[in-house]
Parts: C-alpha cells; sequence; structure tokens
C-alpha cells in the first residue's frame, strides 16, 4: 500500500474548522514538549493545508496567516528551548534546524524572514 495515494473525504465546514482549531491547540497552545512531535510534522502541515484550502473563509485565513505571528513564534521557540533542556540534562545532543522550526510555525512566517 502507498501512503501517498490521494484518499478523498467529505468534511462539511463545521469539521473542517474543528480539525483546524485542534491542529493550531496542538502547535500553538499545548505547553508538553512531545508535541513538537507533531508541530514540526510536514504530514500535519500538509493536512491544514488542505483543510485550509477547503475552508469556506479560505481567502480570509490566507491573507492571516501570511503574515509574522510574534506570539506564535515565541511559542514555539520557548516550547524547543525547553525540549533541548531536557535532552541536555540527559547528556543528548539535539540541535535545531531552521527548517524544523518553520515547520513548527507553519502556517504563520517567521519574523524578518
Amino acid at each position: 500500500m502507498d501512503d501517498n495515494t490521494e484518499k478523498q473525504v467529505k468534511l462539511n465546514q463545521g469539521e473542517i474548522n474543528a480539525l483546524k482549531k485542534a491542529i493550531l491547540y496542538l502547535k500553538f497552545e499545548c505547553e508538553e514538549e512531545s508535541s513538537l512531535i507533531f508541530s514540526g510534522s510536514e504530514l500535519i502541515n500538509s493536512a491544514f493545508d488542505k483543510l485550509l484550502t477547503n475552508s469556506d473563509s479560505y481567502e480570509n485565513e490566507l491573507k492571516f496567516y501570511s503574515k509574522e505571528n510574534p506570539y506564535a513564534e515565541q511559542f514555539i521557540l520557548d516550547k524547543i528551548k525547553r525540549q533541548q533542556e531536557f535532552y541536555e540534562e540527559s547528556g543528548e545532543d539535539k540541535s535545531v534546524s531552521e527548517e524544523y522550526f518553520l515547520s513548527c510555525i507553519h502556517p504563520y512566517k517567521k519574523i524578518n524572514n
């Protein structure tokens, strides 16, 4: 079975909104460092983009998300810092790439990108 085969799923607008809110919560409100595995996931970001594209408010949301969000950026930076401190205490080296950080703050743009 090919995991990249597109599947068709029908959702109503309420379901689309609920899933977008759940993803945004996981990325920008959930304080658990372990949520970074989802925050930086290309699959989660792709699913969010597809939900956004099929939303009735796509154009307005696209304008909103194309802007910088200092709160979201700082939230992610703080969560990454807490995770790095944990790894440092355990003797592991877990450096964070710029690409990973950009995936974590998706759908927002990086400040001074």
